[in-house]
């Protein structure tokens, strides 16, 4: 019983702690210098910026221990397709932050303000390496959401999203999803407002980082049990027992 406590215990901040370092733009607050929240994160972490270092590291650290949750996760669904799209999901958000994290952005997307040597900013391979970060940012926070979606679709009809604080962490991920691509289409519409995108930005992130507790909390459960020959995909519960046929002595 000890043992099993240690193991929650060490569950529980290993998700508190991914969700904490993943809105690290908070946590950048506390070191000296200015803080644009107008500007996107990706901007920030470009090698040569104040705190780049700080924030990307935090990055891969919450990547890292984000993929943490997977083993208890995968625990406690029974084998499906959409828990084989929840893992694939939660996969794709470490391993597509650590990349992000590893490939920046090219110091050329910056303006002569950001204070990067314009040596620093040229280069051939600046127009890929641009579009390889994208990628991969896409792709992590895209995992998360299509994760998300996963795991509603796994809980439907289990009275678990009438819990508030798992339907609440659902909506989260959608809301910021929402946001961020209407700041996008706002800002290719509406140059001049391109803050916009900084801050839909930080809102998307919080709410990836709600969702992460949420998976720690459904980590943290124990596994359905299984009752009878196996349990129903999707659901956590047992197929219906058959009615027995009329006995025909008793006919």
């Amino acid at each position: 019983m000890a043992r099993r406590g240690l193991r929650r215990g060490a569950l529980l901040l290993t998700g508190a702690a991914a969700a904490v370092l993943y809105s690290n733009f908070l946590l950048d607050l506390a070191l000296p210098g200015t803080h644009d929240w107008s500007v996107v994160v990706s901007e920030l972490e470009i090698p040569g910026r104040p705190g780049s270092a700080f924030l990307r590291t935090t990055d891969v650290a919450a990547a890292v221990l984000t993929l943490g949750l997977l083993p208890p996760l995968a625990r406690r669904f029974p084998r499906s397709r959409l828990r084989n799209v929840l893992m694939a999901g939660v996969a794709s958000f470490s391993v597509g932050g650590i990349l992000a994290a590893i490939v920046t952005l090219p110091s050329t997307v910056l303006g002569e303000e950001a204070g990067v040597p314009r040596a620093s900013r040229q280069g051939a391979s600046a127009a890929l390496q641009e579009a390889v970060h994208n990628g991969v940012s896409i792709l992590s926070v895209g995992g998360m959401a299509v994760g998300a979606a996963a795991a509603a679709l796994l809980l439907r009809g289990t009275g678990h999203l009438r819990r508030p604080w798992l339907g609440a962490a659902v909506g989260a991920v959608a809301a910021g999803c929402a946001v961020a691509l209407g700041a996008d289409a706002l800002v290719l519409v509406r140059p001049g407002l391109a803050a916009a995108e900084g801050i839909a930005q930080r809102f998307q992130i919080l709410t990836l980082s709600v969702w992460t507790l949420a998976l720690t909390g459904l980590a943290l459960e124990a596994p359905p049990r299984r009752v009878g020959a196996r349990l129903t995909a999707g659901t956590g519960t047992s197929p219906s027992t058959p009615t027995p046929l009329p006995d025909p002595a008793n006919a």
